[in-house]
């Protein structure tokens, strides 16, 4: 589960009525975690310290257009992009 540092002046109150004091630490549970990356206040006043990193990028697996892959593959299936594209949307799937 991720963890949390309140890095506010004021103490934290959890969702279960427990306060977090300024500097400390807490393990969030995964809906808390939703709910602290869904408010942006939220996310000032307290700072992610371990738990969700992303997942690491396969090297070569940067999409280089404004235009989303599967758009590019319905306007052009044999594009210069296009095997990227399919890698990409197959991947999603």
């Amino acid at each position: 589960m991720p963890e949390y540092r309140n890095v506010s002046r004021a103490p934290w109150r959890r969702p279960s009525g427990e306060l977090v004091p300024p500097g400390a630490t807490f393990s969030a549970t995964p809906r808390e975690h939703a709910r602290i990356q869904r408010r942006p206040s939220y996310k000032v006043a307290l700072e992610l310290v371990a738990g969700t990193e992303p997942p690491p990028k396969e090297e070569g697996m940067e999409w280089p257009c404004k235009m989303g892959p599967e758009q590019y593959l319905k306007l052009h299936a044999d594009g210069k992009h296009a095997p990227l594209a399919l890698k990409l949307v197959e991947a999603a799937a």
